[in-house]
């Protein structure tokens, strides 16, 4: 009797502390449980369509996301396609500001009134209406043909800025197996043309594409034995201890496998033909600017790693041959900077007022802007469009 007393006693306490860790976890680090909301999930809804510039959001649409900090978020978008709550059309007397980026202004990871959109609206207030065409995966070049073909002749903005993240560096040239982009090639004369424009793949193809990615969701969860998939499901302290193991070298390797070609130091030889191009495209938006009576503004956006390099150690120490030395995180901003002064164009470098600004500006390293960034770099941009001088 006395050991079955004492039996009771420990499996009791062994469940209370079970459910006193899963309560921790779930206060302190909450994980992305296997659910239709995760990626992962082979029930996952993109929720996407192939438009002739790329892929968009579906007009309309609304869904409940996770989070960069694992906490669940909403996400909605217009008639158009992009992550706003009603439809852009600037009215009579009001100062339209039409923002352009990548999953950076689109504010991934955060809810509908946390991305840089939204905070300058509340900054600039109602003699303005600011418009976010972020959108997730895209780069300079796409944002161009939205803005030459889409905005400039149906909304003719006052402003329009164009916010500029590393990995442009590299993305106008790379070629996918089935492409759902515009690229470049080089040709033999050296110059670089314009591919696939507007995007040939149907939406009937698009939707194969979807398919086969359900697919291998669904295989990689069938994988796993029925434990796993209930407890990934429904427990946040399983979840962090499954990713807890190998969680170091995980991050090592993201850093790794990083863009960080553009903050080598021999970067400009090893890619002269890109930063020609983004010099282009500079070019080409500031006279469509002109020709519209638009103000056009560059914003650069800097990597995580460029405002603090410390994560860099842990890869160096994963990795034979990876040194910290031949980077030189300060270049990219720096060629850009001097390019878009050089024709004259409304500038700022978000890197120095990143640095010098104590918060958590990102989610997570190598991760998008957290709130507190959005809402830093929301403060900068609305300066310089308010006319700051110090800024441009």
């Amino acid at each position: 009797m006395r050991k079955s007393m004492t039996l009771t006693w420990v499996v009791s306490k062994i469940i209370i502390g079970l459910l006193l860790s899963e309560a921790i976890v779930w206060l302190a680090a909450p994980q992305r449980l296997l659910t239709p909301l995760n990626p992962d999930h082979p029930d996952y809804d993109p929720q996407t369509m192939i438009s002739p510039f790329g892929i968009m959001p579906e007009p309309n649409s609304e869904a409940q996301r996770y989070g960069e900090l694992n906490d669940i978020i909403t996400v909605r978008h217009n008639s158009m396609g992009f992550r706003s709550d009603t439809d852009y059309s600037i009215i009579e007397g009001k100062r339209g500001v039409a923002l352009f980026g990548d999953s950076f202004t689109y504010g991934f990871g955060n809810d509908q009134d946390e991305t840089v959109s939204s905070y300058m609206q509340e900054i600039l207030g109602e003699e303005y209406e600011v418009m976010n065409f972020g959108l997730p995966g895209w780069h300079l070049g796409q944002e161009y043909l939205l803005y030459k073909y889409h905005v400039a002749p149906k909304l003719k903005p006052e402003f329009a800025v164009f916010f500029v993240y590393p990995h442009d560096l590299t993305d106008m040239m790379s070629l996918e197996e089935i492409p759902m982009k515009p690229f470049y090639v080089a040709t033999e004369a050296g110059a670089l043309a314009l591919q696939n424009f507007p995007v040939e793949i149907t939406p009937e193809q698009y939707e194969e594409v979807l398919k086969k990615k359900k697919a291998e969701r669904t295989e990689a969860y069938l994988s796993m034995n029925i434990f796993s998939r209930v407890l990934l499901r429904h427990s946040h302290l399983y979840s962090f201890i499954t990713g807890a193991f190998g969680r170091e070298k995980m991050d090592a390797q993201a850093i790794k496998d990083a863009n960080l070609a553009p903050f080598r130091k021999d970067s400009y030889e090893l890619f002269k033909a890109n930063y020609q191009l983004l010099q282009g495209f500079s070019q080409n938006i500031l006279q469509l600017g002109e020709n519209q009576s638009t103000r056009i503004i560059f914003v650069y956006i800097p990597s995580s790693l460029q405002v603090d390099d410390s994560p860099i150690s842990t890869a160096s120490h994963f990795y034979n041959g990876f040194d910290p030395a031949d980077f030189d995180f300060d270049n990219m901003n720096r060629f850009l900077m001097e390019s878009w002064q050089e024709i004259g164009a409304g500038s700022i470098d978000l890197t120095p007022i990143f640095r010098q600004t104590k918060g958590k500006l990102y989610n997570r390293p190598l991760g998008h802007l957290s709130p507190e960034g959005s809402k830093v770099a929301a403060e900068a941009v609305a300066e310089l469009v308010m006319g700051n001088p110090a800024l441009s």
